[in-house]
Formats: C-alpha cells, sequence, structure tokens
C-alpha cells in the first residue's frame, strides 16, 4: 500500500524516482532477557477464559491489556543487526526512494551453524527504525507520533512542550521517568542510541506536522 501511494505520488509530480519495498529481517539474540518475559501485547483481545484456554492449547503467554480485554504477549528483543542493511543503503545512495523495517522487521536469529531462522517475537520499531538509519549512515532520523511535540510532565497542570532538547538533556529527563516505557520512552531511548551511533539529529512529531518540522517551524528536535 505504501509502496503503491508514493509510487503514484512520485508520478504524479513528475518526478524520476523509483519507489521500492524490502522485506526486512532483524537479527535478535536468543540470549536477550527479554525471552524469559514477554510484555509486547498483539493480535486480539478476548474474554479471560477465551485467553486462558488459547493459552494452554497453544502454550501462549496472556496477560490483561489496560481493561480493555487479555491478549497475547510475545518477547520484545533489542534489535542487533539489519540482515538486509547493505542493500537498503545500496538502494538509497542510488536515489531510490525505500520502505523497509515494516512492523519493526522480522525477527531472526543465528544458528551454531550460522544459518538464520525466525523467531516468535516482536521488534520495537522505534529502535529498528533508529538501527536502520545508523546503517545506512543517515544524520537525520524523523519519528512520527500522536502528538505534535514532546512534553515534559505530560498530562499534568505543569505540562510543556519541548521544541529542542540535548541528547544529554534527554537522557537524563529518561532516567528521571518523564518518558514513561509505554509512551514516549522507546522513542528517545532509540533516538539516543541513533545519535550515540552517528546520527546528529531526531525529530519527533504526528504526520500532519512532519513538513514544518523538517523547516524547523514545530515539532520536537534532539541533537547531538
Amino acid at each position: 500500500m505504501l509502496q503503491q501511494a508514493l509510487g503514484n505520488l512520485v508520478r504524479a509530480a513528475e518526478i524520476d524516482r523509483a519507489v521500492v519495498a524490502v522485506i526486512t529481517q532483524v537479527e535478535v539474540s536468543r540470549e536477550d532477557g527479554a525471552f524469559l518475559a514477554p510484555t509486547k501485547p498483539i493480535g486480539s483481545f478476548y474474554t479471560e477464559v477465551e485467553a486462558k484456554r488459547l493459552a494452554a492449547q497453544s502454550s501462549w503467554d496472556v496477560v490483561q491489556d489496560s481493561g480493555r480485554g487479555w491478549r497475547r504477549v510475545v518477547p520484545s528483543p533489542q534489535p542487533l543487526a539489519v540482515v538486509e542493511g547493505a542493500t537498503i543503503a545500496e538502494l538509497v545512495r542510488s536515489g531510490i526512494v525505500t520502505i523497509c523495517g515494516g512492523g519493526g522487521g522480522i525477527p531472526v536469529a543465528r544458528r551454531a551453524d550460522g544459518m538464520l531462522e525466525g523467531v516468535s517475537a516482536v521488534i520495537d520499531k522505534d529502535y529498528a527504525s533508529a538501527l536502520i538509519a545508523q546503517e545506512i549512515g543517515a544524520k537525520l532520523l524523523v519519528m512520527t507520533t500522536q502528538v505534535e511535540r514532546v512534553s515534559l510532565d505530560f498530562g499534568t497542570a505543569r505540562e510543556r512542550p519541548i521544541a529542542s532538547i540535548s541528547a544529554d538533556d534527554a537522557e537524563q529527563c529518561l532516567r528521571e521517568g518523564q518518558f514513561p516505557e509505554g509512551s514516549m520512552g522507546p522513542k528517545i531511548a532509540a533516538a539516543l542510541q541513533f545519535l550515540r551511533n552517528g546520527g546528529r539529529h531526531v525529530i519527533i512529531t504526528d504526520p500532519r506536522h512532519l513538513v514544518s518540522s523538517l523547516n524547523g517551524e514545530t515539532g520536537t528536535r534532539i541533537t547531538r
């Protein structure tokens, strides 16, 4: 769908660019602690009875998700490497609009013989995006979310939107609990990972303000 939509827009604008989508495998470690404590909800909502029946039948881990029902949870290990990273980098260098890392990528682990095989997990999309950006040598990473700007003291009377912040200050705020794990935390952590590994700027905003944030008019910019 994304490839078709972007391709149509490129053609309508008479821009000579190809658009491709790359099915992306992302390597993880079987030794990652996440495999011992699955936390990532996936799939449909079930009643408690249905969820526990499926858990017994299929060896699932299930939890109650925010009072909305019961869901299966799977491990969310840290991504280590992008299997198609060199190919993606070559496509980008060639000027091809490249869609990759869909859903955080397909998690795979390396066997003792060096071969790859799929594992049952879900990779966080923010961490996967940061890793892909790092592997292709990008200097700017843009992450879209549901808010125009990241805020301190979010959801309180003291809420303060952030226009710009240094990586050091963002890391301090993360340690202080300003960015919760189930909310903005993974985006900030992924941004810091990208900046520590060669990136220069990260922008976080919502899709509606994407262009204006690139022009420096809005969004939150984190700098190295």
